[in-house]
């Protein structure tokens, strides 16, 4: 007599709740657990059903008990399986769990647990950073909303020194101004000007490639050329200002999330609790009072000092139209000797790896 068998596939949606190990705010990814079970059968169909549908929910539970364990066993989330697991004769179940690997949406920080591409490691993470599971949405708020309510309760307790805010007034001031600067130099990497003039040239080129006509060919190979080196001249622009603008920018999302509670102890907060949303993942954090006009208008003349202070190394470091990109120390081709894009990958003219 031949076999038949039984598949159960249960699903169920969890709340991965842990704090930020770079910005130290709550935050909380909505995961996908699914689990699959195979169970054969000769005769006795609904036994073989019910044996499939506790497989694949024992399977879930050990998904959720696996995502808990990550501070005792220090073990990515990462689960390579191939194929399905063999718990008996005919009888299969595979899990898996999708969405763990979100970045945190107000630093744009990877734990280690989540994935092998974080700059941090295991041991420098303290019990808080790892993740616990909530199977209700309304109970993994509240805790986002407990944990930022301890950060006010803290920040209160430090109000109440009025030394303590007068230095993070003065810290204040001098973190914005820092900001602004970052932030400056990011928009002015020559980079991002070169990048944008060639990405607009390739769109006028490609849709030249469309208005041509069917038999004239070699305006064809002409365009298709002018194409493939633009293409180049774009992936190369794209890294170089990634790579130099990439620093910068971490810099500027790590002092302005430092600014929030130096600002709220500086000048009180609201009772607002606010979130950022980075796919599936939310960020939960305290709403600081606005900073006064008069510290602002004097921020802004302060910057402005700065910025006049040291003309030349600024606008050599940071203006689009003190220098072209090219005009860096120059590099060359080893097979067709074209001046090369500083820190490019490839040859944008004859696509040649550089080394």
């Amino acid at each position: 007599m031949s076999s038949s068998s039984i598949i159960s596939t249960r699903k169920q949606r969890v709340f991965m709740a842990h704090t930020c190990s770079e910005c130290g705010f709550p935050m909380l990814t909505v995961v996908q657990i699914e689990a699959r079970a195979q169970k054969s059968y000769l005769i006795l169909r609904g036994e073989a059903e019910a044996i499939a549908n506790e497989t694949a929910e024992n399977a879930i539970k050990d998904e959720i008990r696996r995502i808990e364990s990550c501070y005792n066993t220090k073990q990515s989330l990462i689960k390579k399986q191939k194929g399905s697991t063999m718990i008996g004769p005919d009888h299969f179940c595979v899990s898996s769990i999708s969405g763990f690997d979100s970045y945190c949406p107000k630093c744009l920080n990877l734990e280690p647990w989540k994935s092998t591409a974080s700059e941090k490691n295991m041991d420098e993470l303290d019990k808080e950073h790892f993740p616990v599971v909530f199977t209700i949405a309304n109970e993994a708020e509240k805790w986002a909303f407990d944990k930022v309510r301890e950060m006010v309760a803290e920040i209160e307790k430090r109000r109440k020194d009025p030394l303590e805010v007068e230095r993070a007034i003065n810290k204040l001031k001098e973190t914005l101004i820092e900001i602004d600067i970052g932030t400056h130099q990011m928009n002015s990497l020559p980079e991002e000007a070169e990048y944008e003039r060639f990405k607009e040239e390739l769109e006028v080129a490609r849709k030249q490639k469309e208005n041509l006509g069917v038999l004239n060919l070699k305006a064809k190979k002409i365009v298709n050329e002018k194409i493939q080196i633009l293409e180049l001249h774009v992936k190369n622009l794209k890294e170089v200002y990634e790579k130099k603008a990439r620093p910068i920018a971490r810099r500027v999302v790590t002092l302005g999330n430092e600014s929030l509670t130096t600002q709220a102890i500086a000048f009180g907060y609201t009772d607002d609790i606010l979130s950022k949303e980075n796919g599936n993942a939310f960020s939960y954090f305290f709403s600081p009072n606005d900073v006064p006009d008069d510290i602002i208008e004097e921020l802004e003349n302060e910057l402005e000092r700065r910025m006049k202070e040291e003309p030349g190394q600024r606008s050599e470091e940071t203006t689009v139209d003190a220098e072209p990109v090219y005009s860096e120390k120059a590099i060359y081709c080893r097979k067709c000797g074209f001046k090369l894009v500083p820190d490019s990958t490839f040859c944008s003219k004859c696509g040649t790896k550089v080394e």
